[in-house]
């Protein structure tokens, strides 16, 4: 089940390390045309107003995906008066209820929680395809990571207790293990992606920085914790210089408890 999601982690880094102000200009952001909520489902949205599951997340990767060859700036927007709902049920905390459920084992909600990240990752790709063409989409996409952070840290807790659900004789014990450490690479490009975008200070605003900074204050420790030695040397050499270069105080403030809470961490 490990490999299923993969795939979904390895994405996030190739996007939000990409650097929209690369030749020192201030980004354009893309213009918020975008639809009601009735006009989405009528194009085959899933209806906001429920909790989604993992195949509500494919459907709509598929939809704004379609939206998006048309006209990107109809996509949903983070603080659209129009669209803000819309976009709030795609990184809605209710829909990752399923990692708790009580109904599902171990191996269940790893297969609801592949399907979900596979989901998440299309619609990440849409909205960072869409800002090469139609201008930045800066808020949705920093919502979209903060999400992937989150889902990442619970993620990262399924998969300790999954492997330590099963047999010391475990037959499939070294394709496990090569997966656990697949993951533990794709975990650590998310968080090495987001906290590239966290440093790209012209392309996004301060008040989002802000939200992504303290997004990785509560679920790096929990991933960090699941990497590899070596990487966690590295994370928390980087997130140090990067405090150390960070203008804005609450985001600097921010960075340094999150390098104290990981010098605390156990080792991987």
């Amino acid at each position: 089940m490990l490999h299923c999601i993969l795939a979904y982690l390895l994405i996030p880094a190739a996007l939000v390390t990409g650097s929209p102000s690369a030749l020192g200009q201030k980004p354009k952001i893309a213009p918020d045309h975008s639809l009601t909520a009735a006009a989405y489902i009528q194009k085959g949205l899933p209806a906001n107003d429920r909790r989604w599951a993992a195949d509500d997340y494919v459907q709509a990767a598929k939809v704004l995906k379609a939206i998006a060859g048309v006209d990107a700036t109809q996509l949903p927007r983070y603080s659209s008066p129009t669209s803000s709902a819309v976009f709030g049920r795609i990184v809605s905390h209710e829909n990752f209820k399923v990692f708790g459920s009580e109904e599902l084992n171990l191996q269940q909600r790893f297969v609801a929680t592949s399907g979900l990240l596979q989901g998440l990752g299309q619609i990440l790709v849409v909205y960072g395809t869409a800002s090469d063409r139609e201008g930045l989409f800066d808020s949705e996409l920093i919502e979209l990571m903060r999400y992937v952070l989150e889902i990442s840290r619970e993620v990262v807790e399924r998969a300790d207790a999954f492997a330590a659900s099963l047999p010391a004789d475990d037959p499939d014990h070294d394709s496990r293990m090569k997966g656990r450490q697949q993951m533990r690479d794709g975990m650590a490009r998310v968080v090495m992606g987001c906290l590239s975008s966290l440093e790209e200070r012209e392309a996004y605003k301060p008040s989002d920085r802000v939200r992504l900074a303290q997004t990785l204050e509560t679920t790096a420790p929990g991933i960090f914790a699941f990497l590899a030695p070596g990487t966690q040397q590295e994370l928390k050499l980087r997130i140090q210089r990067s405090a150390e270069d960070e203008p804005n105080s609450t985001i600097k403030e921010g960075l340094g408890r999150l390098v104290a809470a990981l010098s605390k961490a156990k080792a991987g």
